[in-house]
């Protein structure tokens, strides 16, 4: 009788250890089905943005940005840099400064600062007239050609053409300007 007993003990232990079993590969199966879709979800999340000045909806997501949102900034930053006059200048650069990168911030800052120095102290208004621009996704570029009019002292100084290359990194869904780099090529 007692073994019997054991037996079905036993039997009864082995049952509910399949089950337990059962349990935690089911457990398993579902915790790695929401850690994949959590994964999913965190690398396509997408934003749509209408940030200042931009004219239509953009989408962004974590790990990358369409054309349209990279023209747009663009656009926005070179019109802050150069659409400026004496009483706005340091406003604008204000702007710009805020969505400059942490690595390029100390040689960007000081630049910025010398030439809002420069443009009260000799009252230099300008406007620059885009004609042309491209968008170089893969490597975050935007390239700006125009037309830069500018008026010093009240007196207006001969149109330059100009060419303008903002370069951007995108990080997390931050998009931060890295560098403005100017070029008088035709």
């Amino acid at each position: 009788m007692e073994t019997s007993v054991k037996r079905e003990s036993l039997a009864i232990a082995k049952g509910l250890n399949v089950v337990l079993m059962l349990f935690v590969a089911v457990l398993l199966v579902l915790s790695m089905l929401l850690g994949s879709a959590l994964a999913y979800v965190s690398v396509h999340k997408e934003t749509i943005l209408i940030p200042p000045t931009l004219t239509q909806a953009v989408t962004i997501s974590e790990t990358k940005v369409d054309g349209a949102y990279l023209a747009q900034m663009g656009r926005y930053f070179i019109w802050l840099k150069m659409n400026v006059s004496p009483e706005s200048v340091v406003e604008q650069y204000a702007q710009i400064l805020k969505y400059v990168n942490a690595n390029t911030y100390h040689t960007i800052e000081p630049q910025f600062a010398q030439e809002a120095n420069f443009i009260k102290s000799q009252k230099i208004s300008s406007s620059f007239f885009i004609e042309k621009s491209q968008v170089d996704i893969k490597d975050l570029i935007v390239r700006f050609s125009g037309t830069l009019k500018k008026y010093a002292l009240g007196t207006a100084l001969p149109d330059k053409y100009v060419n303008y290359e903002l370069h951007f990194a995108y990080n997390t869904g931050r998009l931060t300007l890295l560098s403005m780099v100017k070029s008088t090529v035709r």
